[in-house]
């Protein structure tokens, strides 16, 4: 600001100091304000999420308790009416076994927690199933190959099952079933009831409004798929999986707390509170988005600028106003000072204001009359100086270098040792420091080298000596004892002065009480063996039980193989060897049953190649995409050679990944839409990209017979098939192999359709 008027800069100084101090009021008020909010938002919700967990165990706790309490009726112990289902039949017809379905039905009726009720015996066939009309819908009549059927059989407790596709409703459901047991305390049952996920939902619903809320909580299985979720329904009926919301992840790993996090579903910043729901392996979460818990600081934050900028403009034109009045003498000021620092003693300054600029330029005059007088003086004592300067000109040059030492030394502690008389001073509170009593501990070069740790003697008396024989720098970290007995850590470094003839006569240094440091250092170092072994400890940890998960798969693959090959040969035997005892509709059952198995050994390679997929190292390199893509297509055009296939591969870019993966990815997609366009004349299928922020995005795009996009969230999922396998072949994991591939690259998947029109699938990977 230098040239600029004082008339002007004093009001841009005044204006400019109240706007910085309303600026860091606002930002100070608007900080405490958030944290405020942040710390009563989590509060909240951590509140919210014990009231919203203890409501579903509630809920849940009731629904057990209707069904264990309602098993141990005879009529629901008595299988009697077991010889009137015909096998031919899928399980008990409507009119037999009336008591059942009448506690069935009572039960729906009243408890309201359950979409419909099923009894079914020890090996796993379903007895009844009440509404009847679902009965009739069974996709499957035996569920002994459930997951939950099995934990039931194994512990002989009543279970709550995860998330899974219900067989009767075919939608999203949770099974919750008790064993029934005989007289003899034998299993010959199980009684089961499928929850309503969407009553589920509405659990603490009614508090929240009829709109959509902004708190609100969810429920997730032990795979992080939405069981409930108050604000949007959808996430239930699509299985969404919500294992990466950092939340879930947490409460799934058994902690509970708050945090504010990113949830990478719904992109957006978030407040959330989360707990393991006690009983189960569930997750439950309660969030609010941080627009909403921190929209009060926002409003606060515009109010205090409008008020801000109002005070800043009337202050400024109030002070320029007070600064006018103060200028006009002031200038008088600044010119007769200007003249009488220029020399010219005789000067006088005229200001009548009867204020403090009136003293100050009466006081300017009597200093220039006084300088008049003082000017001879001072020229008759200029020749005693210059002398007396000479004398001390030595003294001073060695005090001047001993205090430089001092000062670029400078740190808890200054001392100065004498060396021909051994003492050693210290400037600075030795005492307190050592835990001594004011002047206790001795000011000797002995004392000092005694409260030296023994182990470090050694070291400091050798770069002592070198430094004063040899002129070595002296630094020196060592430990030094207190009064009490205890060693505080100190650095230690100095110069020595030395005579005309090089030999060293005094020593000048400081010390920087390290203690707190070394300490840190030391727990620093202790944690980072803690967390390296802990490293170890898990890293052994999951590459047993990848090797465990290995050996259970290939277990798997043989158990399921085996009575697979062997009804596939022999049905091939009877076909072969009795193809004249059979009559034509013996010979088609027999082949529905080996193509049957062919499909399951189809099913089982896919969920093998499935499951291997999230242990499988990447081995990541560069790849031609259209050189991939283009060798794919070759392959299937020699696979179906009466076909008339119509490839267009568009210039694609390179991509950085496991090329043996991305290929799988070509195979499957490209597959389909070979698949797909079946009913066609010809087989139009265009692959192609383009160039993203940070990704690289490619499709693959047929006119196929294309799909409904409201079931486009089903595509990806393990056995999601929206076509018949009469219609397509195909066991509906190819789509979620890719999905899989795709996001152990860090990409994304997704798709477009129209029945009749064809289909387009993307995946995105990372840009190079």
């Amino acid at each position: 600001m230098r040239g600029i008027r004082l008339s002007i800069k004093l009001p841009m100084l005044v204006v400019l100091s109240i706007f910085l101090m309303a600026i860091a009021g606002a930002v100070l008020t608007i900080t405490i304000g958030r944290n405020a909010l942040r710390a009563r938002e989590l509060a909240h919700n951590v509140e919210s999420v014990q009231t919203y967990a203890g409501a579903i165990s509630f809920y849940i706790a009731n629904a057990r308790s209707v069904l264990e309490t309602t098993s141990g009726l005879p009529e629901i112990k008595d299988f009697a009416s077991a010889r009137f289902i015909n096998p031919a039949l899928f399980g008990l017809p409507a009119s037999v076994d009336a008591p059942k379905r009448k506690i069935a039905a009572l039960i729906l009726k009243h408890s309201e927690v359950f979409e419909y009720i099923m009894l079914l015996r020890n090996e796993g066939l379903v007895y009844l199933l009440e509404p009847y009309d679902l009965q009739l819908k069974l996709s499957r009549h035996n569920l002994a190959f459930t997951a939950w059927y099995k934990k039931l059989m194994s512990t002989g407790q009543t279970i709550v099952s995860d998330l899974h596709i219900s067989h009767a409703t075919q939608r999203p459901t949770v099974i919750i079933a008790t064993p029934v047991h005989d007289d003899a305390g034998k299993i010959i049952g199980i009684w089961a009831g499928a929850l309503k996920l969407k009553e589920l939902s509405e659990i603490g619903r009614g508090e929240l409004g009829s709109e959509t809320p902004f708190h609100y909580g969810y429920v997730t299985d032990n795979r992080g798929l939405v069981i409930a979720h108050q604000s949007n329904l959808k996430y239930v009926e699509e299985q969404t999986d919500f294992s990466s919301v950092p939340p879930v992840r947490a409460a799934l790993s058994g902690q509970r707390g708050a945090t504010q996090f990113i949830d990478p579903i719904e992109r957006e910043e978030k407040l959330g509170a989360y707990l393991p729901l006690s009983g189960s392996e569930w997750a439950v979460v309660y969030v609010v988005p941080t627009t909403i818990a921190f929209a009060p600081m926002n409003d606060l934050a515009q109010n205090l600028a409008l008020i801000a900028a109002g005070v800043v403009v009337i202050l400024g034109l109030v002070s320029m106003g007070v600064v006018r009045k103060i200028t006009k003498p002031l200038e008088k000021l600044t010119v007769g000072a200007e003249k009488i620092g220029a020399g010219n003693l005789t000067q006088r300054i005229e200001v009548r204001t009867g204020d403090e600029l009136e003293r100050l330029a009466d006081e300017f005059n009597r200093m220039a009359a006084s300088l008049s007088e003082k000017e001879a003086q001072l020229n008759e004592y200029t020749q005693q100086l210059e002398q007396k300067v000479q004398e001390r000109t030595k003294g001073l040059q060695e005090s001047e270098e001993r205090f430089r030492i001092g000062a670029t030394s400078a740190s808890d502690l200054i001392w100065d040792w004498d060396i021909p008389s051994s003492r050693l001073d210290w400037f600075g509170d030795i005492d307190e420091i050592l835990g001594y009593q004011p002047g206790e501990f001795p000011r000797t070069i002995d004392a000092w080298g005694e409260a030296i740790h023994g182990d470090d003697v050694p070291r400091v008396n050798a770069t002592l000596g070198r430094h004063l024989k040899e002129g070595e720098a002296y630094y020196e970290e060592y430990r030094i004892k207190c009064k009490d007995g205890t060693y505080r850590y100190w650095t230690d470094r100095g110069t020595a002065m030395r005579d005309e003839k090089g030999e060293p006569y005094r020593m000048i240094g400081a010390c920087s009480d390290i203690t707190e440091r070394k300490r840190a250092e030391e727990e620093i170092h202790k944690l980072n063996a803690e967390l390296e072994q802990r490293v170890r400890d898990r890293t052994a940890q999951l590459e047993a039980a990848n090797k465990e998960l290995e050996a259970f798969s290939y277990s798997v693959s043989h158990d399921l193989r085996a009575p697979l090959r062997a009804i596939d040969g022999f049905s091939r035997v009877v076909l072969e060897d009795y193809t004249g005892k059979l009559d034509d509709e013996g010979k088609r059952y027999l082949n529905i049953i080996r193509s049957n198995t062919q499909k399951m050994g189809h099913l089982i390679d896919d969920l093998l190649a499935f499951s291997r997929l999230g242990r499988q190292e990447i081995r990541a390199s560069g790849i031609d995409m259209g050189k991939l893509a283009k060798a794919v297509s070759e392959e299937l055009k020699l696979a179906v050679p009466e076909r008339k296939l119509k490839f267009t591969i568009n210039t694609l870019i390179p991509a950085q990944g496991d090329q043996a993966m991305i290929r799988q990815v070509f195979v499957n997609l490209l597959s389909n839409a070979v698949k797909f366009t079946r009913p066609k004349d010809v087989s139009t299928i265009e692959v192609g990209g383009s160039s993203g922020e940070n990704e690289t995005i490619y499709y693959v795009k047929d006119k196929g017979v294309g799909f409904d996009m409201q079931y486009v969230n089903k595509l990806f999922g393990v056995f999601q098939r929206l076509h018949s396998s009469e219609e397509f072949e195909g066991t509906g994991v190819g789509l979620a192999i890719v999905q899989r591939i795709i996001h152990r690259h860090g990409g994304r998947v997704w798709a477009e359709g129209k029945v009749g029109e064809g289909a387009t699938f993307y995946f995105s990977l990372p840009a190079k």
